[in-house]
């Protein structure tokens, strides 16, 4: 079914009130117009209900969470996501922990991850008491998510270090998923949902230093450009098999496409960030290149 004028119009507004809502870049819109593309008015309509619901208030039952657009989850759905962040908080503040006991005690390089591993062993305990909270207790993580922080934790460079837990993982995990369900999540509940959310918007001088200077360790080429392109090949598919795996989930849940859509952005938002930094990359082209080497991970 195509689209007429007035249904392109609509199109362009929805895509544009989202990425507004989310703060989020506009290079995103080519793919937001590939998740509406084909789908009838009255869809795209539900897609816009996830960014304007007004005053509706979200619902909490003993077995569903309802958003305030009336979509509701199973509560075991979302707890299965938010089990997954568990594990990354938790996994990462002991690769910290095991980066800072690699440099010299007293080094800025061994305090800064030292810091760092306390603030990320904060957040795991707050996505805890989160799940404590609607009554369940955190799952284990999938093998493919395992198979991301194994590699991470392998890494004995602090270049590499930086620029995979500052860059690679935050904009592939948290800007694309973290925040984004957080943000739809929040107006269901702010009674339980408040301190989670106040404990991953805080971010100390230090951290914010540490991104400042993976920032430059790109642009300065501190990294040479064929091994943060490999490094950047080996996380990013490894981050896609982990995203693949959670796809019965999310069809499960009738969400399919949503996360679809959000698994391509992972991808993408990193190698755009590489390339604000100066690293001159073809992004669509080295999507494609991981999907011929990564489970048939591309754009399409």
């Amino acid at each position: 079914m195509g689209f007429s004028n007035g249904d392109s119009m609509i199109k362009r507004v929805v895509i544009e009130t989202t990425l507004n809502k989310y703060g989020l870049p506009k290079w995103i819109a080519p793919y937001a117009e590939e998740y509406i593309s084909g789908n009838t008015i009255a869809a795209i309509k539900y897609a816009k209900s996830f960014v304007n619901f007004g005053r509706k208030k979200g619902m909490v039952t003993k077995d569903t969470i309802t958003l305030p657009n009336g979509v509701t989850f199973k509560k075991e759905q979302v707890v299965h996501l938010l089990s997954l962040f568990y594990y990354g908080e938790l996994r990462i503040s002991g690769i910290s922990l095991h980066w800072s006991n690699m440099f010299a005690r007293d080094s800025m390089q061994s305090e800064h991850f030292r810091t760092m591993s306390e603030m990320e062993a904060k957040r795991a305990r707050a996505i805890k008491n989160v799940i404590s909270g609607v009554g369940y207790k955190a799952e284990e993580p999938t093998k493919e998510l395992v198979a991301v922080y194994d590699y991470v934790g392998s890494l004995t460079s602090w270049e590499e270090m930086l620029v995979t837990r500052k860059i690679l993982l935050n904009y592939s995990y948290v800007m694309p998923f973290a925040q984004i369900f957080y943000r739809i999540f929040y107006p269901v509940s702010p009674e339980f949902m408040r301190s989670f959310g106040t404990t991953f918007k805080k971010k100390g001088e230090r951290e914010t230093r540490a991104e400042e200077e993976a920032e430059k360790i790109v642009r300065e080429g501190k990294i040479s450009r064929e091994r943060l392109l490999q490094l950047t090949d080996d996380i990013l598919g490894l981050v896609a098999r982990s995203i693949d795996a959670e796809m019965p989930n999310a069809k499960r849940a009738g969400v399919i496409k949503e996360a679809l859509l959000l698994r391509n952005i992972s991808l993408a938002f990193p190698l755009h960030r590489l390339n604000d930094f100066g690293l001159e990359i073809d992004v669509d082209n080295e999507i494609k290149n991981l999907g011929k080497t990564n489970n048939g991970i591309s754009k399409k």
